[in-house]
C-alpha cells in the first residue's frame, strides 16, 4: 500500500469514535430541538410529533411532521458532522473525509461567480441593492426587506 492511502486509511480509522460521537450527539440535539419546534407549530397542543399508526392525525399532519423532523434533523447532522471534521482537522491536521473534489470545487466557484457579475437587475428584482463595486468583477450587494435598509456605517 503506497504512504499516501495508508495516511488516508489510518485518518479515518482515527475518525471513526470521533464521528460515531458526532451523530450521537447530533441525534440527541436534533430530537431536542425538533421537539421544541414541534410544540411551537402545534401551540402546546401535542408534546410528541404523530406516528404513522395514529389514527387521530390526518395523512398530511403525518407527512408534514415526517418532512420537518427529517430536515432538522439533516441540519443538525449536517452542521455537528462538519463541526466534528474540521476539529479533527485542527488536531491532527488530516482532513477525515475525500478531499478529492477540493481542487475541482474553487474553480468552478470562480466559474459560477464570475457569471453573476453584470446581472444585477437580475438581483435588483428579488430585492437587493447594490452598496459598492470594489472592482468590476466584485459587487456587494444588500437585501432590502420589506422597502426598509439599514444604514451602515
Amino acid at each position: 500500500m503506497a504512504p499516501q492511502n495508508q495516511k488516508r486509511v489510518s485518518t479515518k480509522v482515527l475518525y471513526k469514535p470521533v464521528g460515531r460521537v458526532c451523530g450521537l450527539l447530533a441525534g440527541l440535539l436534533a430530537g431536542a430541538l425538533f421537539k421544541r419546534v414541534w410544540r411551537r407549530v402545534t401551540h402546546g397542543d401535542h408534546d410528541r410529533a404523530p406516528s404513522a399508526l395514529q389514527l387521530d392525525y390526518s395523512m398530511g399532519e403525518i407527512v408534514v411532521a415526517a418532512m420537518l423532523q427529517g430536515a432538522i434533523h439533516g441540519a443538525v447532522s449536517v452542521l455537528i458532522d462538519r463541526a466534528g471534521a474540521r476539529a479533527f482537522q485542527r488536531w491532527t491536521g488530516e482532513w477525515p473525509g475525500d478531499c478529492s473534489l477540493a481542487g475541482r470545487r474553487s474553480s468552478k466557484l470562480s466559474v459560477s461567480a464570475a457569471s453573476f457579475v453584470g446581472r444585477e437587475k437580475v438581483f435588483e428584482a428579488v430585492g437587493f441593492r447594490r452598496v459598492a463595486a470594489p472592482d468590476p468583477k466584485r459587487a456587494l450587494v444588500r437585501l432590502e426587506l420589506d422597502g426598509q435598509h439599514s444604514t451602515q456605517s
